[in-house]
């Protein structure tokens, strides 16, 4: 198992571009001989992965410090990643979502959660405005820009968790 101090290091060991600030990163790729191994990152990990006819997609959270399998020897992944480092988020509400829903935390943290196709635009969408941001954080706004989003994100995330569960309950047989 490897373990990745910062991003720089992980986007070095894969090949990957320079992480374009020190304690967030995104990350898209198809496959790496890198992460076909398990590693750690003290950072948030959040995946998303989008099936391959678009109508579905998986969401997952992970833990700093957790381990994390991101590719399998031989398989077909697209794979889109952001890393958090918790430094980052000090100070913003994000800190108080993350550790207030659960979501990184959770027994099936993970476990990817399946998503609509409703939903998966409307991850495409977050994604597509952190990414932009991301590429070109171009002032002191763009901080606050990607974590808004991260945490729109999460709460749409929780919201589908909770519904999900609630519509679960609703149908077991009494």
């Amino acid at each position: 198992m490897k373990h990745f101090e910062t991003l720089a290091q992980l986007h070095q060991e894969n090949g990957w571009s320079a992480p374009r600030i020190p304690m967030f990163s995104i990350v898209e790729f198809e496959q790496s001989a890198a992460l076909d191994e398990y590693i750690t990152i003290n950072a948030f990990v959040i995946r998303y992965k989008e099936e391959s006819n678009g109508s579905q997609a998986m969401l997952a959270f992970h833990t700093p410090g957790e381990s994390l399998l991101l590719g399998k020897p031989g398989s077909p992944l697209g794979c889109k990643l952001i890393f958090i480092y918790e430094e980052f988020i000090i100070g913003h509400v994000i800190s108080t979502y993350i550790h207030r829903l659960g979501l990184f935390e959770t027994p099936d943290a993970d476990k990817f959660l399946r998503l609509s196709s409703g939903d998966v635009e409307t991850f495409c969408a977050f994604h597509n405005v952190i990414d932009f941001e991301y590429s070109n954080f171009l002032d002191e706004f763009s901080r606050e820009i990607l974590l808004g989003h991260v945490t729109a994100m999460l709460l749409y995330a929780y919201r589908f968790t909770n519904v999900r569960r609630d519509a679960e309950t609703m149908h077991m047989p009494q």
